[in-house]
């Protein structure tokens, strides 16, 4: 799907939960606020794990000799969580590549500055990615060690916590491509279900700033004079039945804007879902990672009252079967 097409059905509700990519488009700063803030506990419990699980969490990996980081994110979550593990990790393996790939190019290139500036003698590089796109990984295989497995990490739940499931098939799919037989993935995952704590997360200011980045950053990359990206109240629902935060913006406004020549009427009181923060149990994980012949090796959680979990995922490609 292209950017113009994304907004149109976003607008014209033929799709939802599908713009996460463009909350992180405009504005970085915000993104950078919303993460340090106490409240928001997804951040917090996964660096946290890291910082104090990655030596165990390495003892999984032999012979690594390529890390792939997808979706590596802004200064804090690299200095949090991808600079402490690749550290632990370096001294448990020695040498290897690292390569940071995000669908927007100043994050990849941002991650891979930040790991040479902390970690002496490792190799970096910096890709942008579409990772939805078919075969989205195919032009890094010609550059891994022949001789040496791979390690895919996936800081910030890219996989599964923003997507549709369709697109964490294709993603997972993608990356089974990728990976050879014995190559490994480590993922984050939050299983909370806690409604104060979701709710401190989530339903604030900055998480409605974060949103307005998609206005934002449509009204800038058209040129949409008329356009006004701040008519908009944002929405923040806990979905129980299908474990799910419902991110949304409601129109404030009537607004008329075209995108490819078709005009598209903003309706006031409109709301258009543009994200989701998904909470899938282990158990679903485990069935979208088992269609592409991934299977979870082990898992360390840590767990703060009886409904909020946060674990590190560790999986490895099976052979083809």
């Amino acid at each position: 799907m292209s950017f113009e097409q994304d907004y149109c059905d976003l607008f014209l509700k033929k799709r939802s939960g599908h713009m996460g990519q463009y909350v992180y488009m405009y504005r970085p700063h915000i993104y950078e606020d919303l993460i340090k803030q106490d409240s928001y506990y997804p951040f917090k419990m996964e660096s946290d794990l890291l910082i104090q699980q990655s030596l165990d969490l390495c003892k999984n990996f032999k012979n690594v000799k390529h890390v792939l980081e997808v979706g590596p994110g802004s200064e804090t979550p690299i200095l949090s969580k991808t600079v402490p593990f690749l550290r632990a990790l370096k001294s448990h393996v020695e040498s290897f590549i690292y390569t940071a790939v995000d669908a927007t190019r100043e994050y990849a290139e941002q991650a891979s500055k930040l790991v040479e500036q902390h970690l002496e003698s490792i190799k970096t590089r910096a890709l942008e990615i579409d990772f939805l796109t078919s075969n989205a990984f195919e032009d890094i295989k010609k550059d891994t060690h022949p001789d040496g497995k791979k390690l895919m990490i996936c800081f910030g739940q890219p996989i599964f916590a923003n997507n549709t499931d369709s697109d964490i098939n294709k993603l997972l799919k993608n990356i089974s491509q990728f990976l050879h037989e014995g190559d490994y993935i480590l993922f984050g995952v939050d299983t909370n279900h806690d409604e104060a704590l979701l709710e401190g997360a989530y339903d604030t200011k900055l998480g409605g700033e974060l949103l307005l980045n998609a206005m934002y950053h449509l009204k800038c990359t058209l040129q949409l004079d008329n356009f006004n990206p701040e008519a908009f109240d944002y929405v923040c629902k806990w979905n129980n039945k299908e474990k799910k935060v419902e991110l949304s913006l409601r129109s404030t406004a009537k607004q008329i804007i075209k995108i490819r020549d078709q005009e598209i009427i903003i309706g006031e009181g409109k709301e258009f879902n543009l994200m989701n923060s998904r909470k899938l149990p282990i158990k679903t994980i485990k069935e979208f990672l088992i269609k592409e012949n991934i299977r979870i090796k082990d898992e360390i959680s840590s767990q703060n009252g009886n409904d909020s979990t946060f674990s590190m995922i560790i999986a490895q490609k099976k052979a083809n079967t």
